[in-house]
């Protein structure tokens, strides 16, 4: 419930914000009228009025900041018992110089009011939780105290509340985004490494591929030599058959030649040796007629 009463409360803000910032001077008048009226009012001795002027000197409404000044303002209501600006110097002190043994003291008495439902102890509290003053630093804790201070009449712990909200909700938003950027950049990084993997296999395919046809082309230039060297061989072995042919058919020739010259001078010799006899027969028998086988015929060897 306090939860969506501060979400109607920024609704509200946020509706007064943006007619501000229409019309500013407004605001501005507003403003400066409300700081002289607490102002008056504070110099009368309210101390409720010293504390809210205190507040307006630390958020510079309609005055410029002055932390000097609110510190006096809240010393002033502090002095008349005013509990809000008693604690607010409490968590001055305690950020500015730590803590130590009477801080300690005053913060335990702060956190017992708290627990007591004492608003402004409530409040007290969930400013520091919000801002790490005196504890550990912890919105959630501090919600949890600017509600419980809403809830008990406190108007500034609405605003607060509504603050951390929005706090929270950018802190969240802020780690949805880091992790979605982290997720992004390892989707990124998983697709250039499935890029780069896809690329390596295609590299490595393409190598191989590569690699196949270079093969297959030097298998086919290693064939194309064979045959070009069977060719040649085959050539070269129909050449030298030929030769011999060409050798013994010329050798054949050659002995048909001496062959038939060898008949030639045969013939010639057996014709000579012939003519030879014939002339020995008939010198033979010119030279002696009446002698050998054919006297006998002869009338004159009667």
């Amino acid at each position: 419930m306090i939860r969506f009463f501060s979400y109607l409360m920024l609704l509200t803000v946020v509706s007064f914000s943006t007619t501000a910032s229409i019309t500013p001077p407004l605001i501005h008048d507003y403003s400066s009228g409300l700081f002289r009226f607490q102002q008056t009012l504070a110099k009368k001795g309210n101390s409720d009025a010293q504390y809210k002027l205190a507040r307006m000197y630390q958020m510079g409404l309609g005055i410029a900041k002055n932390e000097k000044e609110a510190l006096i303002w809240l010393n002033k209501a502090a002095a008349q018992g005013h509990n809000k600006a008693k604690h607010k110097l409490l968590f001055i002190e305690i950020k500015e110089q730590g803590l130590n043994e009477a801080r300690i003291k005053q913060l335990d008495s702060l956190q017992q009011q708290a627990k007591g439902k004492n608003p402004d102890a409530q409040y007290c509290l969930g400013r520091m939780y919000a801002e790490g003053v005196g504890v550990t630093k912890d919105l959630d804790k501090a919600i949890i105290w600017f509600n419980k201070a809403a809830f008990n009449g406190d108007n500034e712990a609405e605003d607060d509340a509504i603050a951390i909200e929005e706090e929270l909700n950018r802190l969240e938003f802020k780690k949805i985004k880091s992790r979605k950027v982290v997720l992004d950049k390892r989707k990124k990084e998983k697709k250039r490494e499935k890029a780069q993997k896809k690329k390596q296999r295609q590299q490595a395919l393409n190598k191989k591929r590569a690699k196949v046809k270079a093969l297959e082309k030097q298998q086919r230039q290693d064939a194309l030599n064979l045959a070009k060297l069977e060719e040649q061989n085959l050539a070269e072995r129909e050449a030298e058959v030929r030769r011999l042919l060409n050798v013994a058919l010329a050798e054949e020739e050659a002995k048909k030649i001496a062959e038939e010259e060898y008949k030639r001078e045969l013939q010639q010799i057996n014709l000579a040796n012939e003519n030879q006899k014939k002339k020995t027969r008939l010198s033979t028998f010119q030279s002696a007629p009446c002698k050998g086988k054919s006297a006998k015929f002869l009338s004159i060897c009667r």
